[in-house]
């Protein structure tokens, strides 16, 4: 199964917990490219990118459940090439609290003004997603990933 989680929602500890369960795709490892005299803040997007992300979850959804960014490309992509996934996303009244969690774990202040600046139309957009086969909607503060799944 193919999990397009909103940003903040707990992909990597969810993984990370159940490695034999889950597995996190970071979109960020396939949208970049990083030459060996970079570092990770000089950066140059990747032309393959979402078609090389896509190609990994695809392969990877044969052996466990993946957990992805939700990304309008990527969904786009996934919907191309007719394969399924679940969105998970928090309804718009959590916003703060995802704030909070984009601060705590040490996201730059561009990324968190962005998500400030969106985060009703980012959430709007995954809730009347119509290519998603379901929709997982996280209606309570605290909750994460770890929270639904185990």
């Amino acid at each position: 199964m193919i999990y397009a989680c909103f940003a903040g929602t707990g992909k990597t500890s969810l993984a990370t917990n159940f490695p034999v369960d889950f597995i996190d795709l970071e979109s960020s490892d396939y949208q970049w490219t990083f030459n060996k005299d970079m570092d990770r803040e000089e950066k140059e997007k990747n032309p393959d990118f979402p078609l090389n992300y896509i190609q990994d979850i695809r392969e990877m959804d044969k052996y466990r459940n993946v957990l992805i960014a939700c990304q309008p490309s990527v969904l786009k992509a996934l919907a191309q090439a007719n394969v399924n996934y679940t969105v998970v996303t928090p309804e718009a009244y959590l916003k703060e609290e995802y704030l909070d969690r984009y601060r705590e774990r040490g996201n730059t202040q561009g990324f968190i003004d962005l998500m400030d600046r969106n985060f009703n139309d980012f959430v709007n957009d995954l809730k009347t997603n119509i290519h998603a086969s379901a929709c997982i909607t996280i209606k309570q503060k605290g909750i994460f990933l770890t929270n639904i799944f185990r």
